[in-house]
């Protein structure tokens, strides 16, 4: 009994933590019952069995606690601990029956002090993995709080929402952010006050009125194309927010090239083919500027990323929108969450939500059901863009106001903390325990609570997020979704 189960660990230990191959396990598996068959019916040969085991064991041993160790350093606890504990096994057996076991001991028991740091190093390990993983998370969790910002500025509802931008979809709003405002750094505050420049064209807000001061404000490069009639043909208005000075530079540009050469149509093709990083002499150019252009005669991205590169090469000036110093850049660190009022990002999707919320209950109310319909309606609106790429479906956001509900006054709070587990678990590494996820999340638990009631306290109302709301309640693109939510058309 004894030999069938040593050669199950032998071919159990050898194939799942060793990962060899089934064939190399069974080979090792038969040695193994060939020499205890022979032990048992040789006993004189029992002893060189043992004694070969035992220094086999001391040979293998630091080979085991070595790969033990590095698995442990690239993060694979459980190999790592099991090979680890294994080469320390084999240790303290051939150290036994060389050293203890004879009456003629053997100095060969030295060789047991050896592996001693493999076993205390996989404390270490697990502590470094923790911190790893904690680290990881944060990192994650810092770039889908950026990525949710710019996502929420551009409002992807639809066409409805992104149509002010000339953006033409959530999928073209996605490609903007990744191509374009995550890798140039743009500041999203900066951003967000050139277009309410852009969109008011030039005249001013109530607010600059009554107190002389805007809450954003904008670039100087942008004082060109504030009204509409000075904006140049062909460019989106989110291109025009973001890059002012890119577009400045182009337009003077043509402009001294006009003035300077009054240059026939061809000559002024190919000097801006040149502007925007492209060869003038290509000879399939003509045939590609169709892949340009959308259907509305705007610039595609493509080809503006191309004149954003040629600007950065030809001047090699920092964009006016970028931030400017270690200091404000919200890519670094914090800095993002409390420019927009929150603690960390935990707090942000908790005032977001709140918002939402509140914004639903003081002025569509009676369209909803129950509370159930309340709290999902509000998941739904801050995790939008999760909603319309179906990466979380709104059935999934109504299961977690449906566990919430029950909680009474804690309602909004545990729907919060699910919606956060359910976001951050999208944008984790494959390699992270949803545990660690959820444990950070309440870890937060207390400082999610304090937005929430911080925001109840202080919120009025934000343009951006009454008209998504007005957008899900009124729209007819979300009829559907409404039905699904308990939602009753006013």
């Amino acid at each position: 009994m004894v030999i069938i189960l040593g050669a199950i660990v032998i071919f159990l230990f050898t194939y799942f933590v060793l990962g060899w191959s089934w064939w190399l396990s069974l080979l090792w598996l038969a040695g193994y019952l060939v020499l205890q068959i022979a032990s048992e019916r040789h006993p004189k040969a029992n002893q060189i069995v043992d004694k070969s085991f035992a220094i086999l064991a001391l040979v293998i041993a630091p080979f085991l606690v070595w790969f033990g160790n590095d698995d442990l350093a690239a993060g694979n606890l459980l190999e790592g601990i099991l090979v680890t504990l294994g080469g320390m096994a084999l240790a303290a057996y051939g150290s036994y029956n060389v050293w203890i076991k004879p009456k003629k001991r053997s100095k060969l028991w030295l060789l047991f002090s050896i592996f001693l740091p493999g076993l205390g190093y996989i404390p270490l390990a697990i502590l470094a993995n923790k911190r790893k993983t904690k680290d990881g998370l944060q990192g994650t969790m810092k770039m889908t709080t950026i990525r949710r910002t710019w996502e929420n500025i551009l409002n992807p509802l639809g066409e409805e929402g992104l149509s002010l931008l000339s953006i033409g979809s959530a999928e073209e709003a996605r490609e903007i952010i990744d191509a374009f405002f995550l890798p140039d750094k743009i500041n999203p505050l900066t951003f967000w006050g050139n277009c309410e420049a852009l969109l008011r064209g030039g005249h001013p807000s109530l607010e600059d009125l009554l107190d002389g001061k805007k809450s954003c404000q904008s670039t100087p490069s942008l004082s060109r194309f504030t009204w509409i009639a000075d904006r140049p043909v062909g460019m989106p208005l989110w291109f025009i927010a973001a890059y002012p000075d890119v577009l400045l530079w182009y337009d003077n540009q043509v402009g001294d090239y006009m003035k300077a050469h009054r240059p026939d149509e061809d000559s002024l093709a190919a000097f801006s083919a040149d502007l925007f990083g492209l060869d003038p002499t290509d000879p399939d150019l003509e045939e590609r500027l169709d892949s340009f252009v959308d259907k509305e005669g705007k610039f595609r991205p493509n080809i503006l990323r191309k004149l954003v590169e040629s600007y950065k090469d030809k001047i090699g000036k920092v964009l006016e929108t970028a931030v400017k110093s270690p200091a404000e850049d919200i890519y670094l660190g914090a800095e993002l969450c409390e420019a927009l009022g929150a603690e960390n990002n935990w707090t942000l999707i908790a005032m977001n939500t709140t918002k939402y919320y509140l914004e639903l209950t003081r002025s569509y109310h009676d369209s909803f059901k129950n509370e159930v319909c309340l709290l999902a309606a509000a998941g739904v609106l801050d995790a939008i863009s999760y909603v319309m790429e179906q990466t979380i479906t709104p059935s999934e956001v109504f299961e977690m106001a449906e566990r919430a509900a029950p909680s009474g006054e804690d309602a909004l709070l545990d729907f919060i903390i699910s919606l956060e587990i359910k976001i951050f678990s999208l944008h984790s590494p494959s390699d992270f325990d949803v545990s660690d996820i959820e444990a950070s999340c309440l870890a937060q638990k207390g400082s999610i609570a304090d937005a929430i009631e911080r925001t109840k306290r202080d919120y009025v109302s934000e343009p951006m997020f009454a008209e998504a709301v007005s957008v899900l309640i009124h729209s007819h693109q979300f009829s559907g979704l409404r039905r699904m939510l308990g939602i009753t058309d006013a």
